[in-house]
């Protein structure tokens, strides 16, 4: 049976400026630190995405920090937490907070099971002037591609897709080629990567259980990211088995290659 969870609460209740608690965290209401938007047409930067368990997410913080320790562009990137990682599947940008409930509400009709998914390659993105360093996943089945396209039309039902926020992936009014992967570090600058070379990634698997829609905050100190709502995803009947070892070192596949 599929789920629908608040993370902390309905959006209706998270959009009132009060502060709730949820898994012994306290959040900020929504416009509680900027109470001025309220009468200024109030928008919400959001996105939806799948997280990998937190063991994988603390192994990727763990490679991003060795990878990059003592090369020349080490002091200008910025590492990102573990808390942090995540693989985006729809970008909305900036939203009107009056839609943000329906898109909570959309989010439930996705459906879509995903199977296992993998880690792969380094990726510096974009490829010319690379702003980000990322993993690649590997979607062998094709079943988080078909989510990804589930999810972008749910959202398009509810945004409006002629208003400057496209909802694919990169933004823009075209829609790109999906490349899942988790941003891992993100530059300063536009500094020169040289040789661009990074020893192998982490082989591991897993298996995500929670489809989330996330309110970005941003800050001179990076983004932050608060869940509005999740779903929880039934995985294909073939993937059950993988549900129990999600996020354990796979041990068929041979290690990843270094960036080339």
């Amino acid at each position: 049976m599929t789920t629908r969870t608040w993370r902390l609460g309905p959006p209706s209740k998270y959009l009132t400026g009060r502060v709730h608690s949820h898994g012994g965290r306290t959040f900020r209401g929504f416009w509680g630190a900027y109470p001025e938007r309220m009468t200024r047409d109030p928008r919400a930067r959001l996105f939806v995405a799948v997280d990998p368990p937190e063991a994988v997410c603390e192994r990727l913080a763990g490679w991003t920090r060795s990878a990059l320790k003592g090369t020349a562009w080490q002091k200008s990137t910025r590492v990102l937490g573990a808390e942090l990682l995540h693989l985006t599947l729809c970008f909305l940008g900036s939203r009107p907070v009056a839609e943000v409930e329906l898109l909570a509400e959309a989010l439930s009709s996705c459906e879509v099971g995903v199977g296992e998914l993998s880690l792969g390659a380094p990726l510096w993105l974009p490829t010319r002037r690379p702003r980000a360093l990322a993993v690649e996943v590997h979607d062998d089945a094709g079943t988080l591609a078909k989510l990804q396209e589930t999810v972008v039309k749910a959202m398009g039902e509810v945004s409006n897709l002629d208003d400057g926020n496209d909802v694919t992936h990169h933004g823009g009014r075209h829609p790109r080629r999906f490349r899942p992967h988790v941003t891992v570090a993100r530059m300063s600058g536009r500094s020169s990567l040289g040789g661009r070379e990074l020893s192998a990634t982490p082989s591991l698997s897993f298996v995500p259980r929670e489809l989330i829609l996330y309110l970005s905050w941003l800050s001179s100190d990076g983004a932050s990211y608060e869940a509005i709502a999740s779903r929880v995803i039934v995985p294909p009947e073939h993937a059950f088995e993988e549900w129990g070892r999600a996020g354990i070192p796979s041990t068929s596949r041979p290690p990843n290659p270094p960036s080339i």
